[in-house]
């Protein structure tokens, strides 16, 4: 049986796929399984391109065709869940690639530290040929920086099994945040360790994205709330909702007024901390500059 597996949900990008998968195949700790779970429609499925034929040949990979096609990104990577093998569980987007040892570090620090969840650093490649780094500073995040500062992109995180976890399907954004926060529920975490590197490449791709649904990420946050506020400080609880709100500001159209006003109550609420996230929200107001940004 594989040690990890590592789960790989794909619709409409088997242009880009052979990137991501080159980059699991390529990885240093060999000991694991790629689920490919294939949303695409049956004529685009990736059984069908010629790039990948040679890739899929690769024994440690299971192609799973969901019946279900256009399902959510949760839904994908629950097919995924329902069959991996792997004592510990990680993802990868079809856009996105892994640097070589991603999986050997994540887990060796996961032995070292006996956490069951964690997380690691990863790299935006934004336009302009720019390259910015996230989650490169700390070893491990604890308490209220679980809700605040650890960034709970799904193919950063890398967690032991669990049969009671799922990603809720029922969320149209930010499920990976709130999975994040179910996985800290369940193994009654007040830390989680991280690999303070880049060892993600994360290619933001254009167009509509579940990233930028400003009704689906409020839904979420408040889901978040409504769920785990017993976990967190009321300070973490008030600011983690005025970042809510900027964010729900900054993706609907006009505003400009409003949004300043929540910039400022983040602001109070927490200093300088909140600089970078409160430009982003104001800049993002000005179309002419969204492609620049990371949203």
């Amino acid at each position: 049986m594989p040690l990890v597996t590592v789960i790989l949900p794909t619709r409409k990008r088997n242009h880009l796929l052979p990137r991501a998968l080159q980059s699991a195949l390529a990885q240093t700790w060999r000991d694991f399984e790629i689920i490919i779970v294939d949303d695409n429609l049956p004529e685009m499925r990736i059984s069908t391109v010629p790039q990948l034929k040679l890739l899929l040949r690769d024994p440690r990979i299971r192609v799973i065709e969901n019946p279900n096609q256009r399902s959510s990104a949760a839904i994908a990577r629950n097919v995924g869940l329902r069959i991996a093998r792997g004592e510990w569980l990680t993802y990868l987007d079809d856009d996105d690639a892994y640097h070589p040892q991603k999986l050997e570090k994540q887990l060796q620090r996961a032995r070292e530290t006996n956490l069951p969840v964690g997380l690691c650093g990863l790299a935006y490649n934004l336009a302009g040929g720019r390259r910015r780094l996230c989650q490169v500073s700390h070893d491990l995040y604890l308490e209220d920086d679980l809700l605040l500062d650890a960034a709970a992109d799904t193919k950063a995180i890398f967690h032991r099994r669990s049969n009671n976890v799922w990603f809720n399907e029922n969320l149209p954004a930010a499920e990976d945040a709130y999975f994040f926060q179910s996985l800290l529920a369940h193994w009654k975490l007040n830390q989680v360790f991280n690999i303070p590197e880049a060892l993600i490449e994360v290619f933001p791709q254009r167009g509509p994205r579940v990233n930028t649904n400003a009704e689906g990420l409020w839904l979420t946050n408040q889901k978040i709330i409504q769920d785990f506020a017993h976990r967190y400080s009321a300070r973490a609880i008030s600011t983690f909702m005025a970042r809510a709100q900027l964010q729900d500001l900054k993706l609907r159209p006009g505003g400009f007024g409003k949004t300043i006003r929540a910039a400022t109550k983040l602001f109070l609420l927490r200093g300088p901390r909140e600089t970078r996230l409160i430009l982003n929200a104001c800049l993002y107001k000005v179309p002419v500059l969204r492609s620049w940004l990371k949203s």
